[in-house]
């Protein structure tokens, strides 16, 4: 029997404007809204979105927003916290470039897949991947 943590379940984004945020992520990213944003119990605004089978990703309207980014010990690497897949990067990032968003260079790690770097309303970077399996099939 394993007592331990089996599986990853919410993430929590700290966002500045729930509304703005929210459709962000629906509409530019292709999240799947699950709750409308509102008012929760403890006066805490929350929306609840989804990304295929993964977890619920939880966005929370806060004055305190804290960017989704750090960079290595070296400082030559700024690391996202999480990563979103697609299968088809150069499409996507077409998509969102030509919409406004905010965009790093495309670039491809050998070995792992073609990337690149996205930023919200807030400015949290996330990256973007597509596994190099989708390219030996």
């Amino acid at each position: 029997m394993n007592y331990g943590a089996n599986a990853l379940v919410c993430l929590h984004i700290p966002v500045s404007n729930l509304q703005k945020s929210t459709d962000f992520y629906v509409n530019q990213i292709g999240f799947t809204l699950e709750r409308s944003p509102r008012r929760g119990n403890e006066g805490d605004s929350n929306s609840l979105l989804r990304l295929g089978e993964g977890p619920t990703i939880f966005l929370h309207e806060t004055t305190n927003v804290v960017t989704l980014q750090f960079q290595n010990n070296t400082n030559t690497f700024t690391h996202a916290v999480f990563e979103i897949h697609t299968e088809h990067i150069e499409d996507f990032y077409i998509k969102l470039k030509s919409g406004g968003v905010k965009v790093g260079e495309r670039y491809d790690n050998p070995g792992c897949g073609k990337y690149f770097d996205f930023y919200d309303p807030d400015g949290h970077m996330m990256k973007v991947c597509q596994d190099w399996s989708y390219f030996e099939q």
